[in-house]
């Protein structure tokens, strides 16, 4: 995903030769790497509980080529870089644009609501027309 490096990846598996094993890892490092992975009370479960809590990760572990940066840490992204990903136009500010809006959403808004006042003279079919009237106000195409 991104830089090209999946094929580079070193899964270990039984047939590379190479033991990967979560018990021979030392302790603080078991909790170094609970910590990086978030496992619940990392700090205080037994060694035990530490490897069972570590195996779904693992792979990611034990592997040698792995990156340095671990894909759950917290990326250093600034306020600037991601405005500056933003195309220049989204930050165009339209009076025009504005209104529009606010009057097309007012307007179905008053539209939905007087004909919601027709929905308990429906008999039988109001059973059917609240819920797809509860829908559609939850409903938005702008989305």
């Amino acid at each position: 995903m991104g830089k090209g490096s999946e094929g580079n990846i070193n899964i270990p598996n039984k047939e590379s030769g190479k033991n990967y094993n979560l018990e021979d890892m030392t302790e603080d490092a078991l909790r170094s790497w609970g910590e990086k992975v978030c496992i619940p009370n990392y700090d205080t479960l037994s060694r035990s509980e530490l490897v069972k809590a570590l195996e779904p990760f693992s792979i990611g572990i034990l592997d040698p080529n792995r990156p340095n940066y671990f894909p759950l840490e917290d990326m250093e992204v600034t306020v600037k870089e991601i405005r500056q990903s933003i195309p220049k136009h989204c930050f165009n500010r339209s009076l025009f644009h504005s209104f529009r809006y606010l009057i097309t959403d007012l307007l179905i808004v008053g539209m939905l609501g007087y004909l919601a006042t027709f929905i308990e003279g429906t008999g039988p079919a109001k059973y059917v027309l609240w819920p797809l009237y509860w829908f559609d106000k939850h409903f938005d195409p702008k989305k």
